[in-house]
């Protein structure tokens, strides 16, 4: 298992380092579906991963969890790379996914903004 101190970095470091270091130790949805960090900016993240048969629905599309997931996935870093170490969040708003080809590598860019 990995020392790593978590807490004690910012929101970037932290999704910066999940970038290079790709963990396999620690257990998350991401190892589980296989994402990668593609772009890590302040602010703004590119989260992709390669679609399995077993993703698939019975109409043989993407599943919608499998996207909702990515797009959780996506919005919730984007949002932490923002923040100063030792800070939570959680918050997110969906409002349209459309289906996907079972053979595909989806990707979602995501940017944290403030109100």
């Amino acid at each position: 298992m990995t020392t790593t101190d978590f807490a004690a970095m910012t929101g970037l470091e932290l999704m910066r380092w999940v970038q290079t270091e790709r963990p396999t130790d620690i257990p998350s949805i991401g190892r589980l579906l296989g994402m990668r960090f593609d772009e890590v900016d302040h602010g703004r993240i590119v989260i992709s991963l390669d679609t399995r048969p077993d993703f698939a629905n019975p109409l043989g599309t993407v599943h919608g969890g499998i996207a909702a997931t990515l797009l959780d996935s996506a919005m919730g870093c984007a949002v932490h790379t923002t923040l100063p170490a030792g800070t939570g969040y959680t918050t997110l708003e969906l409002k349209r996914l459309r289906p996907g080809r079972a053979a595909c590598r989806p990707a979602v860019r995501a940017a944290a903004r403030q109100r």
